[in-house]
C-alpha cells in the first residue's frame, strides 16, 4: 500500500465506514467516511461524484457478510442435529444390542426405548425391527 496510494486511501476509507458501522446504520456510515475523506486524496472525486454507487456497494458488500454469517450458523446447526440423529442411532442400537445380548426379547428392547428414549411404541418396534 506504500507504493500504491489510491489503495492506501481506499483501504482507510474501508476502515472508517466499518468503524462508523459501529455506531450507524451503513449508508450513514458510508457519508460519514465520505465526508471526512481529505480533499487531497486522490479517490475522493471519484468516489463523491459516485456516492450513489459507493454507497449501494458497501450496502451489498454488508449483506454478503451477513448472509455468509447467517449460512455459517444454518450449517452450524444443521451439523448439530446431524449429529443428534446420528447419537440416537447409536443409542438405539446400543440398546437393542445390550438386549439381545442379555438375552431379552425383541419385545423387551422396543418396551426399553419406549420408557429410556421417549419412542412411540410403533417407532420403537421399527427401530428394533431395523437393528435387531
Amino acid at each position: 500500500m506504500e507504493r500504491c496510494r489510491p489503495l492506501y486511501e481506499y483501504a482507510a476509507f474501508t476502515y472508517s465506514v466499518y468503524k462508523y458501522r459501529e455506531s450507524m446504520e451503513i449508508e450513514s456510515a458510508v457519508n460519514q467516511a465520505l465526508d471526512e475523506m481529505p480533499d487531497d486524496w486522490l479517490i475522493k472525486g471519484f468516489l463523491s461524484a459516485n456516492r450513489a454507487e459507493v454507497v449501494e456497494m458497501c450496502l451489498t458488500e454488508y449483506n454478503e457478510e451477513e448472509t455468509m454469517e447467517m449460512f455459517k450458523e444454518e450449517g452450524c446447526k444443521e451439523g448439530r442435529e446431524e449429529g443428534r440423529a446420528e447419537g440416537r442411532d447409536e443409542g438405539v442400537q446400543a440398546v437393542v444390542k445390550t438386549c439381545k445380548t442379555l438375552g431379552a426379547s425383541s419385545h423387551d428392547a422396543a418396551e426399553n426405548l419406549v420408557s429410556t428414549m421417549g419412542y412411540s411404541e410403533n417407532e420403537a418396534n421399527e427401530l428394533v425391527a431395523k437393528y435387531w
